[in-house]
């Protein structure tokens, strides 16, 4: 959840940093990242990959069981995901 919060972080605020503006190219990389990971504000669109983490993350946490196998494979995914945008994060932010 840490990681997600930190790269939507880091991408908004490259967004709205006024000190470095962002050439076109790189503004609508940005743009394309951070679709991916928040949640668009229309109803009923499909959730970004920050409200899939955190939504995962609170069924795991509030429940009183061992954390079932789709759970612990739906992370599987979401984290490889995550990982290959922190990586496009790392090739366009120094």
């Amino acid at each position: 959840v840490t990681d997600v919060n930190l790269a939507v972080a880091r991408v908004q605020g490259a967004a709205k940093n006024t000190a470095a503006p962002a050439t076109p190219a790189r503004q609508r990389r940005l743009a394309a990242i951070e679709s991916r990971l928040v949640t668009p504000p229309v109803r009923y669109s499909r959730p970004g990959l920050q409200a899939q983490i955190q939504y995962l993350y609170g069924a795991s946490m509030g429940a009183d069981q061992k954390v079932g196998r789709d759970a612990v494979l739906r992370y599987q995914v979401l984290r490889r995901e995550l990982d290959l945008i922190l990586g496009e994060i790392r090739d366009i932010l120094p």
